[in-house]
């Protein structure tokens, strides 16, 4: 008996072995036992009765991915009960993809499954709730399935799983005295319908599940079918019956469950005829089971208890103890598990020869295969990768912060950050002078001004005013040159607003490129802001909200300038990259290296330019919130600077109107050189004529107004260009080597995958490396298969007699 033990064991190990190295996916079918029924079939109650140990039980089905329960007798009279819980994932999840989902393919196989040991169980009331926490594990395949066993106040946390339902399985390892040597795989349940129409999709899910899993020929079925329902009615049968033919239903096993629903006077006649194999056949035949009730469950019956029940429900109950008496050997736990283990072993024992055939031949073939396929290109892929690497994103670095002879970025970025300058101070708000008399109602008269010259016969004349503070103040204390007006000159380019832009330079002041036109206030229009906003009843005096108004709203064109300065560094820096990596990729180029790392870097400068647009919105905000500053001395420098460029300014159009008012009335006029000089001379004649300036105050709010601009434009631009560097240049420093390790999949601790990374990288022809790869896998599993083949005789000992070993020895 020992002996007749020992190898039932190792068939039924070298089975499992067999599958986890996944040798079913090289067309080889192995042996094994599935248990499928309708849902509340009583296949869970079947499947704890064969196993000794309790499953989740819910409301609806259960069973949410195959469950693989292996048991091995253990002879040692100290050993005690053991359960290795494990995931073995035979698929990759492809998901999700919720519109589509009726149609979409949610998991695809794996070439090798992955076995994850979770826990080893020595309790078997803990059974259950680990079952269910792998359960789950399974169900949530973007989780890592150890997050679902960290241990809350001694018991695991709930989580809520992605998904329905699973091909992957959860796996038991039983070890106990006095058990079968079995291994069964239970099944989801035939499901009709599912509660939400979101989820109709499911029912065909497990449907193609369980064909999927029944339909190899060295497969035992065993099938669940109650005795409270009519058996032709079994949609999992139906399955059976209709997958290849018969041949199915010749490898299926009938477990009739619930016999306690029939009572005599029933039907006996035709469960007779079934029990007897006259009608709906199968090609083992039929047990009967009875498995404990709701009530016994709620109240956690115990295994041995329950199998003595059992019998003591078939040793007194009509019609078993009558009409179906002579089908006794057929009925209990005990008999079925029995004859499950018998059956299991005498089909592997029939298969193995078979199996090592078809494992020699497709080794061949796959060696045959792999001879094609060119010499593997270097034993030292990953180094070439990675060096590769380092000098993409060390070059890179080099560039961005400009070490010589890479000084061409830093060059090109240090302009862009010059013309966010200029485009920002060039908004400085600046007054719109009118040509009509401020200090009268009457406006000149159309007849009294001069005809003009036609625009095309006249030079352009383009002003910038005499003493405007054309720069703030540096930071010791100095303010650049004032420029001076002066006309277009020939090669000259006049922008938009009549600024001329010279490609040469002159020994005459020279005016700056300007282009984005400054903002034009109407005094008028600043005087109302003044009366409006202002609470105070004494003249001339207005509330600092005012100014604090005109200074926000001097801020409000910043945004086109500034996406322009972004817009020219995201070109600055794509174009960067990219002639790096064209120089340094050059000779990889049409490789799965160059177009990872190509779309891995564009992706990367997407998310770093996203982070640093949140950072240049929180400067803007808080340059728009409410204005502060406390560089007191350089706020005053910029005020008298401009009160010095508005009084003067203002002085010179007030004054130019009223000579042109003196003119007109006498006849006479002067050229202007005469006129300047009159103005110097008779300044103070003039301002006691003119009277007071009824735009006295908001010229002085206006010089407030300019002097803060002057104050938080270089500063706004200096934090700008600092997030620049810091944020968006410390990026490709700090993360980007990282995120292409990620990105190309090399950062993983197994070396020998890395590799095969690495070598797929340099390849010219990706599919055929991949076909490579997946082939050499093949052959190191079949050769693992073969060994473990030749090794079984040795561990058998005996048990199959001097010419067992004839098969593995070829």
């Amino acid at each position: 008996m020992d002996a007749l033990d020992n190898k039932s064991k190792q068939l039924v190990s070298i089975i499992n072995e067999l599958e986890r190295l996944g040798i079913e996916k090289s067309q080889i079918p192995l042996p094994k036992i599935v248990v499928v029924g309708d849902q509340s079939a009583g296949k869970s109650s079947i499947v704890e009765a064969i196993s000794g140990i309790k499953v989740p039980r819910a409301s609806g089905t259960c069973t949410r991915c195959p469950i693989q329960i292996t048991m091995t007798s253990n002879s040692d009279p100290t050993a005690s009960w053991t359960c290795k819980l494990s995931l073995l994932k035979t698929h990759d999840y492809a998901g999700p993809k919720h519109l589509l989902r009726d149609e979409a393919e949610l998991w695809e196989p794996k070439y090798q499954p992955d076995s994850i040991h979770l826990q080893t169980i020595t309790d078997k009331d803990d059974v259950e709730h680990f079952i269910k926490l792998a359960q789950d594990a399974v169900l949530s395949p973007t989780t890592d399935p150890e997050d679902f066993f960290k241990q809350v106040k001694g018991r695991a946390r709930a989580r809520q799983p992605q998904e329905k339902f699973s091909p992957n399985a959860v796996c038991l390892d039983i070890s106990d005295r006095d058990i079968p040597n079995l291994s069964f795989c239970d099944l989801p349940g035939i499901i009709n319908q599912m509660d939400s129409a979101r989820d109709e999709y499911l029912v065909e899910v497990v449907r193609e599940l369980v064909e999927d899993r029944i339909e190899g020929e060295n497969t035992l079925i065993l099938l669940a079918c109650s005795m409270g329902s009519d058996i032709h009615t079994s949609s999992a049968a139906s399955i059976i019956r209709r997958t290849y033919g018969s041949r199915a239903a010749d490898r299926c096993l009938a477990v009739l469950t619930k016999p306690d629903l029939l009572q005599s006077g029933d039907d006996i006649e035709n469960w007779r005829r079934i029990l007897n194999g006259e009608t709906f056949q199968f090609g083992h035949g039929y047990y009967v089971t009875k498995q404990p009730s709701p009530a016994e469950l709620e109240r956690k019956i115990e295994h041995h208890e329950a199998r003595e029940k059992e019998q003591e429900f078939f040793a007194s109950t009509k019609p078993w103890t009558t009409e179906l008496a002579e089908f006794k050997a057929l009925f209990g736990t005990d008999n079925l598990r029995n004859a499950l283990a018998k059956k299991l072993a005498a089909i592997i024992e029939d298969s193995l020869p078979v199996i090592n055939e078809k494992i020699t031949e497709r080794l061949s073939a796959v060696k045959e295969a792999l001879d094609q396929f060119p010499p593997i290109p270097t034993a030292n892929s990953y180094g070439i990768v990675s060096d590769v690497l380092n000098q993409f994103t060390s070059t890179l670095q080099e560039n961005l912060e400009g070490v010589y002879p890479h000084t061409q970025f830093r060059m090109e970025w240090r302009n862009c950050a010059e013309n966010l300058r200029d485009n920002l101070l060039n908004l400085r708000p600046d007054v719109e002078w009118n040509h009509e008399d401020p200090s009268t109602d009457q406006p000149m008269r159309q007849s009294d001004t001069p005809t003009p010259t036609p625009r095309k016969n006249r030079p352009e004349v383009v002003e910038l005013l005499d003493d405007e503070p054309s720069r703030p103040i540096g930071r010791q204390g100095t303010t650049t040159t004032p420029q001076r007006k002066r006309k277009l000159e020939h090669g000259d380019i006049a922008t938009p607003n009549g600024t001329p832009q010279s490609h040469t330079s002159t020994k005459k002041a020279r005016t700056r490129v300007i282009p984005i036109r400054s903002q034009k206030l109407q005094l008028e229009k600043i005087k109302q802001t003044l009366v409006r906003v202002s609470l105070s009843g004494i003249p001339d005096e207005y509330d600092s909200k005012a100014l604090d108004q005109l200074i926000l709203e001097s801020f409000q064109l910043w945004d086109a300038p500034i996406d322009k300065f972004l817009e020219s560094i995201r070109r600055l820096m794509g174009n960067l990259f990219r002639d790096v990596l064209e120089n340094l990729f050059k000779p990889y180029y049409g490789t799965p290296l160059y177009d990872k790392v190509h779309k891995i870097t564009g992706e990367f400068i997407t998310l770093a330019f996203m982070s640093f647009n949140s950072a240049k919105d929180r400067a803007l905000r808080s340059e728009r919130f409410k204005p502060i500053t406390l560089n007191r001395e350089i706020l005053t420098h910029h005020l008298r600077a401009h009160q010095r460029y508005l009084e003067t300014n203002r002085f010179k159009e007030r004054a130019n109107l009223y000579i042109d008012r003196q003119e007109m009335a006498t006849g006479r006029s002067t050229d202007g050189q005469d006129r300047a000089k009159k103005l110097t001379k008779e300044k103070d004649v003039i301002l006691k004529d003119l009277g007071e300036d009824e735009f006295h105050a908001a010229l002085k709010v206006l010089a407030k107004v300019r002097a803060y601009y002057d104050v938080a434009a270089p500063r706004f631009i200096d934090n700008i260009c600092l997030t620049v560097q810091s944020e968006l240049y410390g990026e490709c420093k700090q993360k980007l080597l990282n995120q292409l390790k990620i990105g190309l999949e090399i950062d993983q601790p197994d070396l020998s995958r890395v590799q095969e990374e690495c070598i797929t990288l340099l390849s010219q022809e990706p599919d055929k490396e991949a076909q490579r790869i997946a082939l050499t896998r093949e052959k190191e599993a079949l050769e693992q298969a073969q060994r473990r083949l030749r090794e079984l005789p040795m561990q058998m000992g005996q048990s199959f007699g001097p010419d067992f070993g004839l098969f593995v020895g070829r």
